[in-house]
Parts: C-alpha cells; structure tokens; sequence
C-alpha cells in the first residue's frame, strides 16, 4: 500500500451490473454474492458478458476500479476536451473509495475482503475499447491505462453492500 494509504478506510462506493453484454450497467445498493461465478445478475455470473467463454480461461467474476482512477483518467479526457466516463460507464462492477489506483493494482495475486465477501485478485482489467464503442466517443483506453482497476475471482460472502470496508489478508 502507498506510504499515504490507509486501507481501513477502503470501501465500496458504487455496485454497478449489467445483466446481458452490451446492456446499460445500473447502480445497486446491495448485491448477491455467488462463490466461483460473481455478482447475482451480473453479466459474468450468468455467462453472458462480452467476454465469457464456456471453458477454461481468465476468471472474470467481477471487476474493480478505484474512484481515484476514474478521477484521474475523467482529468486526462477533459484536458484533452473529451467526454468523461462515469463509474457506469468504465463498465467495471465494484467502485473502491479510499484506495488509490496503485494500491488496488497491487491487489493482483492476494486475497482480500469487503465486508462479507472474500475475493482474489486475478489479473489488471487493462482497457478495451468496448466501454468507448458502447458510448461512441473515445480516449477510453488511452485515459484509464493503468487505472482500468483489478478482475477478482469471488472466493465467499453472502453479500455485499455499498460501505462495506476493504480488509487486507
């Protein structure tokens, strides 16, 4: 973790799914968690996001971004005199406040908790250009590089809730 983080302040933000691939994402207060497959109504957790393929392969049970990152990225677009992208429209699943990008980055290999639910970070959600096609306007991959957040494999939980607090370990 940076020097300046203090991860016991890490939380959920924003829950966003998307039942179908290509579908508008929506904001969640709450959200099933389902061990092995992801965020009940999600697209992964049914199999039918952009990128699910019936076999082995990347996990993609859920992804996170930190709110740093779309603020930084949001910075870079403007400068740039594009169009922002909302934490909806990044189309990841879970927005972590408190954590910078680097730090949830780092995530990748470990597990981690927030509330109830225990994941592992599988790999770096690098940016595709999906996200800018589904909007039609640009700078996608190129503002959210290294910010594009994290894709977890969901270990356990019953639930999680917008304020659930990261737990390191």
């Amino acid at each position: 973790m940076a020097n300046d983080a203090h991860p016991e302040q890490a939380r959920i933000s924003a829950i966003c799914i998307s039942p179908t691939a290509g579908a508008p994402m929506r904001a969640v207060g709450r959200v099933a968690l389902i061990a092995g497959r992801g965020l009940a109504g999600d697209r992964y957790a049914s199999d039918t996001g952009a990128y699910s393929k019936p076999g082995p392969g990347p996990v993609r049970h859920v992804t996170f971004i930190a709110e740093e990152g779309i603020t930084k990225a949001n910075k870079s677009l403007r400068l740039r005199g594009l169009e922002k992208f909302s934490a909806l429209d990044t189309r990841r699943n879970l927005v972590v406040a408190g954590m910078p990008a680097d730090d949830l980055n780092a995530l990748v290999g470990r597990e981690f908790s927030f509330g109830s639910g225990r994941f592992r970070g599988v790999e770096l959600a690098d940016p595709c250009v999906r996200p800018g096609r589904l909007l039609r306007r640009g700078g996608f991959e190129e503002a959210f590089d290294g910010l594009g957040g994290l894709r977890a494999e969901v270990l356990a939980g019953e639930e999680l809730a917008v304020g659930d607090e990261f737990s390191p370990g």
